[in-house]
């Protein structure tokens, strides 16, 4: 039977902390020195806020790039400008050029299409930030582009079933056929799961495992090794 194994972007096929902690190196130094688990944390919470903010129609996509930026340094007593703001976030964007697929998720990523299986992308995240790191990722070496789902270009974001169910009748599949991974607990996992999907829980640290609501995941796991343990195990080699 054909499966699928569908992967949400952001810290889960690379890590977002890499590129941010350069950034923040470059523009501050060594100010935040020992202090960098706490700022990833205030960094993806108030990442999260201002993008859920956008999604509502309430900011737009500048206004939502500035005040998480002003609002992640103010937890640290660090006020800036929104002019500061801006250019700390113009060096966050040159480090993202950067960015690398992690080894293990590229393993996984061409073990699941030589078992004959199928590799999707559901994101959330606005278009020309978003394809620009398919591109520096090289996923079009791993993921067809009509199973690279993006949120602003469909209207439509995880944790809603409907971009689930988008990807079923692209690829297809029904839902007890897709496994979803991801390292967010309401958006990647209670989404999927909501859905009849799968799911595997790949906690990115400093985050801790979050508690997901109703049925609960495959797998909940820090390492990416015990990832694709379990999916040589209990998911691929897939019949083709």
């Amino acid at each position: 039977m054909k499966k699928a194994i569908v992967f949400d972007l952001d810290d889960t096929l690379y890590l977002r902390s890499e590129p941010y902690l350069r950034a923040v190196r470059e523009v501050f130094g060594t100010a935040f020195e020992g202090r960098e688990d706490d700022l990833i944390r205030a960094s993806r919470r108030c990442s999260y806020e201002q993008y859920e903010k956008r999604c509502r129609g309430e900011i737009d996509y500048e206004t939502m790039i500035r005040r998480r930026t002003v609002n992640t340094f103010a937890v640290f007593h660090r006020e800036l400008s929104e002019e500061e703001a801006q250019a700390f976030e113009a060096v966050y964007a040159d480090q993202l050029e950067t960015i690398t697929l992690r080894p293990v998720m590229a393993a996984v990523l061409s073990e699941n299409l030589a078992a004959g299986g199928i590799n999707g992308l559901i994101t959330n995240g606005p278009s020309v930030r978003q394809r620009e790191k398919i591109t520096r990722l090289g996923l079009e070496r791993f993921i067809p582009p009509e199973y690279m789902l993006i949120s602003s270009e469909l209207g439509l974001e995880k944790p809603e079933p409907a971009i689930f169910r988008l990807f079923e009748k692209r690829s297809g599949l029904s839902a007890g056929s897709c496994l979803m991974v991801g390292d967010h607990a309401g958006n990647d996992i209670a989404g999927a799961l909501a859905a009849g999907w799968h799911a595997a829980y790949l906690v990115r640290p400093p985050e801790v495992r979050q508690p997901v609501k109703g049925p609960q995941p495959d797998l909940v796991t820090a390492s990416e090794e015990a990832l694709q343990r379990f999916l040589e195990r209990s998911w691929y080699p897939a019949e083709a």
